[in-house]
């Protein structure tokens, strides 16, 4: 009888060591193919281990694919429907990433259309353009808080002058003076010399 019980405490003691056993390590290789393809639901599910993952949160490379991911989710139409900033948490992810690769580590990506290498940034600079398009477009509109709203996803990845410049002339133009004196400032701050931001 002892035996049988000391057979099946060594069973069950098999069975938890097993459930306790560490998942794989996120795959943001696939991640990041399953972006490309438009499957973010799946793509986010990947990265989202990221940080808790204990391998995968001490490397940069898993984080600079968890902001690419975060960044390619905010910037698709289709996909981003109710205005979610991912891009705060893509830059988290940026930051993360340049933190642990070190001032000589360089975060860089192979780019599937025209096989260049696309460095951080690049990426950043790139992702930057498409949301000053996309404030730029609802500005045409006269739809000044949405473009903002784009606006201030492009200055979560990093600042940049010609969205602070496009970001405090859709505040001016809707008439939110504390929002025009923050963008234009912070645009003057950084260098701008533009006239017409300098006389708003």
């Amino acid at each position: 009888m002892k035996r049988i019980a000391s057979l099946a405490l060594l069973i069950a003691f098999g069975i938890a060591a097993y459930a306790q056993k560490e998942a794989p390590k996120p795959n943001i290789n696939k991640a990041l193919a399953l972006a490309r393809q438009g499957k973010y639901d799946e793509a986010k599910a990947i990265v989202d281990a990221v940080p808790t993952h204990e391998k995968s949160k001490i490397d940069d490379k898993s984080w600079f694919f968890r902001g690419i991911v975060y960044v390619a989710m905010d910037t698709s139409s289709a996909y981003n429907t109710n205005g979610e900033n991912y891009s705060a948490v893509a830059a988290e992810a940026f930051a993360k990433a340049s933190e642990l690769a070190g001032p000589k580590g360089k975060l860089s990506i192979m780019d599937t259309n025209s096989g260049a290498t696309q460095t951080l940034p690049d990426l950043i600079k790139y992702f930057n353009n498409i949301f000053l398009y996309k404030g730029d477009k609802l500005f045409g509109q006269e739809k000044f808080s949405e473009a903002i709203v784009q606006f201030r996803k492009g200055l979560a990845l990093s600042p940049d002058t010609a969205i602070f410049r496009y970001a405090g002339y859709a505040a001016h133009n809707g008439n939110q003076s504390d929002q025009t004196i923050e963008f234009l400032t912070k645009y003057l701050d950084n260098g701008g010399t533009n006239s017409q931001a300098l006389f708003l």
